[in-house]
């Protein structure tokens, strides 16, 4: 993993740091397509290596001419990806054990390719290029590491020019092989640490390579002749044949094995889901390089997908963004397209016609820059576990890494993804879906009522239980849900259940979220839904349509509020006084407006939609209201409009205003058909100085309901606090 970019200087493009970019991005993306074709086309495949060589070269060229005029970041350097490289391997090796030839690796190349140019394409059409926030970063991190692990490896068997398994380590160490890797092992590290300490400029880290192929030469022709330096296995050639770029042919196609490729159907997926993950997240660190301007990635990803589609038929591997490489064209100062183009001109000039001269680069040079490549992931990777504040998450990082190394990369990333969701049921399982619990006595609706309907909401409020859900909710949780349920008695008026922190529900808890609204409706006269997402109704309504039949949806919790005071105070508004409210307490709150002072004043009457008072004007009147209901709103400079409280039969409105002479601060608008009796300043005024004991019479319900919404809330407060 590339550290992270930084955005180019400002200022016209220098044609020398241009030129110099160019340079260092042709060779540093030419080196890693030979490398890569090396580490594929090894023992019973080096015959092939030419051709892979130039093919892989051609492509890298192609891709990063296109890419260079159509991306939106400029430079951006093309390479070869090595992460679907390393599982490319493994797949090349079971086709030769299976008896297939390198004609059928290069077909399975080219189906991987163009498979993977094809769901580029198609993520893209479904604007699905964030995907990569899905991943889990432990398995991410893991196969980043394991990549560098098996890059490392990989370098180590181009250098000896043989595959050289764990059973095998111990043969590295003998004379005839630790002359040709361990040299290039320690040029690696040398080049990698340049790279690292920041005190030379970025070009140093690929002109490098160059200067260890001249000191190669220097000493090994000191010492020997050209012939005896072929002939002792110290170059990628002599590549005399076969060396030039050629797409699959029919014939080809017609006479491969396809028993063998279709076997390998498990390792094509994992190529192209690793070339997938790989350019996501390649876009998502590219996206920094742009500062201040956000990076489409759905548009990339299609570039990315036209580009593979053209290069997948010369079985070619997948080629797209290179984090890496354009974070060092960002750090060398290079400004235009030109220098991607110029690069890829050069890369395939060379894969074309200069293959023949690939032949002559020294083993020790490709091995050293697998080396350095994965010596820097492994670094990456080892610096972010160090920071890492999870110990258990460090260790399965490890344990990945460790299956990658002894087993494969393809059973690594299986056994991650395995882990990665034990780990996320686990933890869910942990997380109470149980957010908060509480009752009708210390949550209120917004809704003003009369005197005796807050007594009964304070005397019997806890028969109204309210159950706040949290999560994403699935069959554990859930069913640790039905038993908290199940353990707050029978007696209970209304159930509320409220989804607004619940993020979604797995399809396997489905059933028992019916069971747990049927044994709500059996246990409550009134079940009630609230803040659920109407698609998640749908779903839920289509699979337990039974337990869904008696339920009450409501959009927001005080809605929810609402219904279930409503059906608390049902009997009361039937005239009758409901169960577990003390008669004396009823009576003595139950303030009613005496004979005498209906004979002052007059009744209103308000249809559904009519604007009772408006904000800002003046408080000339106040309402008691004897049916129906009224609702206050804020409404703003804009026009838009906020809902206040609720006021329902008995409630007071307009009252302080009346009083005190203030504006009205918000405006009243009729939600059903209203009848009120209207007190207004002249009737206030009037009997102020014509029949004072009926103020009087005034002023006592005004401070009557005043006191039980204190009370309320004093009430309600002291409960949250326990």
């Amino acid at each position: 993993m590339a550290e992270a970019p930084t955005s180019p200087p400002l200022g016209s493009p220098n044609p020398l740091v241009e030129i110099v970019a160019g340079l260092a991005a042709a060779i540093s993306a030419a080196g890693l397509s030979i490398s890569i074709a090396a580490l594929i086309f090894v023992g019973p495949l080096e015959s092939a290596l030419p051709r892979a060589s130039g093919t892989f070269m051609l492509a890298t060229a192609v891709a990063m001419i296109y890419l260079g005029l159509r991306s939106a970041v400029v430079p951006v350097v093309t390479i070869t990806q090595d992460g679907p490289a390393v599982v490319m391997v493994a797949v090349a090796a079971s086709v030769i054990t299976r008896g297939g030839g390198a004609e059928e690796v290069f077909i399975a190349i080219a189906l991987c390719t163009t498979l993977t140019g094809l769901l580029f394409l198609l993520i893209r059409q479904f604007q699905l290029g964030d995907l990569v926030r899905y991943v889990p970063t432990t398995v991410v991190g893991a196969f980043v590491a394991g990549t560098g692990l098996l890059l490392a490896r990989g370098g180590v068997n181009v250098m000896v020019g043989s595959d050289v398994g764990l059973s095998g380590i111990g043969s590295l160490f003998g004379s005839d092989l630790i002359r040709f890797w361990l040299p290039g092992v320690g040029a690696g590290f040398v080049i990698w640490a340049i790279g690292r300490s920041g005190r030379f400029p970025p070009a140093v880290m690929s002109l490098s390579f160059i200067a260890l192929i001249a000191a190669f030469y220097a000493i090994a022709l000191s010492l020997s002749t050209l012939d005896d330096i072929q002939d002792a296995g110290w170059l990628i050639g002599p590549f005399r044949e076969g060396g030039r770029p050629s797409p699959i042919t029919p014939a080809a196609i017609v006479d491969a094995d396809w028993s063998l490729l279709v076997g390998s159907l498990p390792g094509f997926t994992s190529v192209v889901g690793i070339a997938i993950i790989a350019l996501l997240l390649n876009l998502t660190g590219l996206n920094f390089l742009r500062r201040g301007d956000e990076l489409d990635v759905n548009a990339e990803l299609r570039e990315a997908g036209l580009v593979n589609l053209v290069i997948g038929p010369f079985a070619a591997m997948p080629c797209f963004h290179g984090l890496g490489h354009t974070a060092l064209m960002a750090r060398m100062g290079a400004r235009t397209r030109w220098v991607a183009v110029g690069a890829g001109v050069l890369i395939g000039l060379l894969g074309v016609v200069g293959i023949t001269a690939v032949g002559y680069v020294p083993r020790i040079v490709i091995g050293a820059l697998l080396v350095t490549v994965g010596v820097d992931l492994l670094a990456d990777w080892a610096r972010t576990l160090m920071r890492s504040v999870s110990r258990f998450e460090s260790t399965l990082s490890v344990v990945i890494l460790l299956v990658i190394g002894f087993i494969g990369i393809l059973e690594g990333i299986g056994f991650g993804v395995l882990a990665a969701c034990a780990v996320f049921i686990v933890r869910y399982s942990r997380i109470d879906p149980l957010r908060r619990r509480v009752t009708g006595r210390s949550v209120r609706s917004r809704v003003d009522r009369s005197p005796s309907e807050l007594a009964v909401l304070a005397e019997a409020g806890d028969t109204i239980q309210i159950f706040e859900l949290q999560g994403y909710l699935f069959f554990g949780s859930l069913a640790a849900l039905k038993e908290q349920l199940g353990g707050h008695g029978s007696e209970q008026r209304a159930l509320v259940l409220d989804f607004r922190h619940v993020v979604g529900i797995d399809s396997s808890a489905y059933a028992v979220f019916g069971e747990i609204l049927q044994s709500g409706t059996e246990r409550a006269s009134a079940l009630i839904v609230s803040h659920m997402d109407p698609s998640l109704r749908d779903v839920l309504l289509a699979s337990e349509p039974d337990a869904f039949a008696s339920v009450h949806w409501a959009d927001t919790l005080d809605d929810a509020l609402a219904i279930a005071e409503a059906e608390l105070l049902a009997p009361l508004e039937a005239g009758h006084d409901p169960a577990g409210v003390p008669t004396s307490a009823l009576a003595s709150l139950r303030v009613e407006i005496s004979p005498a002072l209906q004979a002052n004043i007059s009744q209103s009457q308000f249809s559904a939609g009519t604007v009772v008072i408006e904000q800002g004007a003046e408080s000339d009147v106040m309402f008691v209201i004897q049916s129906g209901e009224l609702t206050t709103h804020l409404v703003g400079e804009g026009g838009d409009r906020q809902r206040l409280r609720r006021f329902g039969a008995g409630a007071l409105v307009g009252e302080i205003g009346l009083i005190t002479g203030a504006r009205r601060t918000a405006e009243v608008v009729a939600d059903t058909d209203v009848v009120a009796w209207a007190i207004t300043s002249d009737d206030y005024n009037r009997l102020r100085s014509e029949q004072p004991e009926l103020v009087f019479e005034l002023h006592e319900l005004v401070m009557s309901r005043q006191t039980v919404l204190v009370a309320s809330l004093s009430a309600a407060l002291a409960d949250l606090l326990k």
